[in-house]
């Protein structure tokens, strides 16, 4: 099931010295294997309405510590190279086709960890 990868979720962390302006880089919080799954037509252009754009979904265990507004993700993929980070627009938590639990993310790819583009 959660055959297309592996997912690393990281988290941006304030190194800067205490004084000194802010020098933000990513801590890993968590990584999973992940389903990739379609993004769908309602969900692409319901991120175009909010000015955003949405690159891909993916599928992993549920989990909850996923913070859309300071998070970012990494996704390592089976089948080809991927060196992207992306910005979590959206976080579901829904029940897969086997009535396990299971959470949904949508992604928009970024290379920016204070959320610009």
């Amino acid at each position: 099931m959660y055959d297309s990868g592996t997912l690393i979720l990281q988290r941006g962390v304030n190194t800067a010295p205490p004084g000194e302006a802010p020098v933000m880089e990513l801590s890993t919080v968590w990584e999973s294997y992940y389903e990739a799954r379609t993004v769908g037509v309602q969900r692409y252009y319901t991120a175009m309405e909010h000015a955003a754009q949405a690159d891909a979904v993916v599928r992993v265990p549920r989990y909850y510590g996923i913070a859309p507004d300071t998070d970012r993700i990494t996704l390592s993929p089976v089948d080809h190279k991927d060196a992207g980070v992306y910005k979590v627009l959206q976080v579901q938590h829904v029940m897969d086709n086997d009535g396990l639990s299971a959470t949904d993310i949508t992604l928009e790819r970024t290379g920016a960890l204070d959320g610009s583009a």
